[in-house]
């Protein structure tokens, strides 16, 4: 009997998994340097640490000069609530690379737990929703070298 319960779980969360991850796509992850100005970007559970409001916004070239060099704008902002038992935040990414451009929207919910005066325990978790777009019929190609 116990068994069959964890069969219909597996089954259940396949299904669950299979549904929120309908589409599967690699692609390049967008560099950012710099990262403890916008800790939020890497890790949820920071949002609303200081028991303030904070807005950080980025901006980032690379390869000065030269066309397609790639460039990334970050904007994050997160707050708390509540005596600081609960943080929300959002985290805005805007990629560019030659042909591709990639806009990245991640929601951010954190729930503490407070141990002690000095002990709190962080759990966050981010959600993300992302448009990339591949302009390929922008690209020149040419055969040098071609004989007959």
């Amino acid at each position: 009997m116990l068994t069959d319960k964890i069969k219909d779980m597996k089954t259940i969360l396949i299904v669950f998994l299979l549904i929120i991850s309908n589409v599967v796509l690699g692609q390049q992850t967008a560099l950012q340097t710099q990262y403890m100005f916008n800790v939020l970007a890497y890790n949820p559970a920071y949002a609303g640490i200081h028991e303030t409001s904070e807005l950080s916004l980025s901006n980032r070239t690379q390869w000065v000069g030269l066309k397609g060099a790639p460039r990334t704008f970050n904007f994050s902002a997160h707050s708390s609530f509540d005596d600081n038992k609960f943080s929300a935040g959002i985290n805005v990414l805007y990629d560019k690379i030659a042909v591709t451009k990639s806009t990245t929207i991640n929601p951010i919910c954190v729930y503490r737990v407070q141990f002690s005066n000095e002990i709190k325990l962080a759990f966050g978790i981010q959600m993300g929703i992302m448009n990339y777009v591949a302009q390929l019929t922008s690209l020149t190609t040419s055969s040098q070298g071609k004989t007959e």
